[in-house]
């Protein structure tokens, strides 16, 4: 019995070692490369698309499909939900510098996503729509569940979650 407590023991203090090392192995986030991804130099119309990394080092922000600088808040939302149909969102109004939208599977974005997973697709969508010019926002309809919450995104609201997980 004390040789299988030991061998437990030596298992858990290996595996605790094996993830304060990989933790460590993950760069650490300036802030200047935070803010050129978050708030880039010059930013392009289109689908950008934010998804973790692999080894769990942080999240990726790409330019997935530019459009054309002319397309509207509907386009590009046509786009992202031929991309990513569920959980979908609908446009409800655009006025002054916010997209208003509704989400059309609420349950599957608040409660079966995870909360990654809902964090990846709200910030997906707010990054394509504040890429066009005049957008600065997006405002979330849907009912509040485990993995997000509704109310008002910018890019700026991603800060913490993706960089400073």
């Amino acid at each position: 019995m004390k040789s299988l407590t030991l061998r437990l023991a030596a298992a858990l203090i290996a595996f605790s070692c094996h993830i304060a090392l990989a933790q460590d192995a993950c760069p650490p986030v300036t802030a200047e490369a935070m803010v050129r991804q978050i708030f880039p130099v010059t930013t392009e119309a289109g689908i950008w698309e934010v998804r973790a990394e692999a080894g769990a080092c942080g999240f990726d922000i790409h330019l997935d499909q530019a459009v054309d600088a002319k397309t509207g808040p509907r386009q590009l939302l046509a786009l992202l939900n031929r991309k990513w149909p569920t959980p979908g969102v609908a446009l409800r109004a655009v006025r002054e510098n916010t997209v208003y939208l509704k989400v059309r599977d609420d349950e599957l974005l608040t409660q079966r996503m995870g909360s990654t997973g809902a964090l990846l697709y709200l910030a997906t969508v707010t990054f394509s729509l504040t890429s066009l010019p005049g957008i600065d926002r997006v405002h979330f309809s849907f009912v509040e569940g485990d993995h997000a919450q509704p109310g008002y995104y910018s890019r700026a609201s991603f800060v913490r979650s993706l960089f400073f997980p």
